[in-house]
């Protein structure tokens, strides 16, 4: 009988080592949790997030006290896309276990290309984790916390893609796209001159709650007074479509070169002048005979404002661009 017993004792003693090491030692300790919990709790409270890659590049997003988020504390932030990345960053989760051959391999592509993100509350860093490459069906994306020897894929719950994209370092696409957002009693100021229309320009002055406006040669014109304060009313949630990088075919010098389609000058109570430079997108084109012209584009324009160089599109500023003829 007590042999009996001490077979059974060594079978479960085996059953546990067996179970052990087929579950590589996973052993439920404060340690092991910790490597494995991605996920950013209380997201509300997260006021900091730094991205740095390997290239290297680094970016910051701060939140302001407004809620509102800063990048490198210099420009405003694209909130819809801060939110996507705190909405990743909350609600990502462990996709599959990998394979102890594919772990070597993912750690080693890391070391090479990978992100940092670290995660700040209360001006503390709160969790960093590192970003690597995208699973093999692109539905997850590798990533390693800090300090963990293993890697794990991961996803977000219901997006059917990876997302790995949503970790970047481009300044310029975490930079909001606002314009003009004016609340029209605040104009004390608006200037229209076109480059090749001289004669469509204006001028709109505010002087105490009164208003006076003047042509393309200065001087004072009739109005009516409902389609001036219309006009001003379409300075509001003005935005861009994108910026021009100095990578890109064109740039300020080769727009600089070219004739201004118009130039635009709106001064806000209390704040510095604004002034909008734009210019024709001329796109090249082919003739039946296959003879090359160009025209410009029915649909976007280049700027420059505050010395950066932009897209904008006629959608949003056909609005604006008004000639002096129809506002009487």
């Amino acid at each position: 009988m007590k042999k009996n017993l001490l077979y059974l004792f060594a079978l479960i003693l085996l059953g546990i080592v067996v179970w052990y090491y087929a579950n590589e030692g996973a052993v439920i300790n404060e340690s092991r949790i910790d490597r494995r919990n991605f996920s950013v709790e209380n997201i509300s409270e997260v006021d900091k997030i730094v991205i740095t890659s390997k290239s290297p590049s680094t970016i910051s997003l701060t939140k302001q006290e407004d809620g509102t988020w800063m990048v490198d504390e210099k420009f405003l932030a694209r909130q819809k896309n801060v939110d996507l990345l705190l909405k990743t960053m909350a609600g990502m989760e462990i996709k599959n276990p990998i394979s102890k051959l594919m772990e070597q391999q993912v750690i080693k592509k890391m070391a090479v290309k990978s992100t940092k993100v670290e995660v700040y509350k209360d001006g503390s860093i709160d969790k960093t984790f590192y970003v690597g490459h995208n699973t093999p069906d692109n539905l997850g994306s590798y990533m390693l916390l800090k300090g963990a020897t293993k890697p794990y894929a991961l996803h977000l719950p219901g997006h059917t893609g990876y997302i790995s994209s949503r970790f970047y370092t481009n300044t310029y696409l975490w930079r909001d796209r606002l314009v003009f957002d004016i609340d029209n009693i605040n104009i004390e100021s608006v200037s229209m001159n076109y480059g090749q229309g001289d004669k469509l320009g204006f001028s709109i002055e505010k002087s105490d709650e009164n208003y006076t406006m003047k042509n393309h040669l200065n001087e004072n014109m009739e109005f009516d007074p409902i389609k001036l304060h219309a006009y001003l009313a379409s300075f509001r949630n003005i935005r861009h479509e994108g910026f021009i990088l100095p990578s890109d075919p064109i740039n300020g010098e080769k727009l600089e070169q070219q004739l201004p389609f118009f130039d635009l000058d709106i001064k806000e109570k209390g704040k510095a002048p604004i002034a909008l430079r734009a210019y024709y997108k001329m796109n090249k084109m082919l003739t039946e005979s296959n003879m090359p012209f160009v025209e410009p584009d029915g649909d976007r324009m280049y700027a420059r404002i505050e010395g950066e160089y932009i897209v904008i599109q006629y959608f949003n500023f056909n609005k604006i661009l008004k000639s002096n003829t129809e506002f009487k």
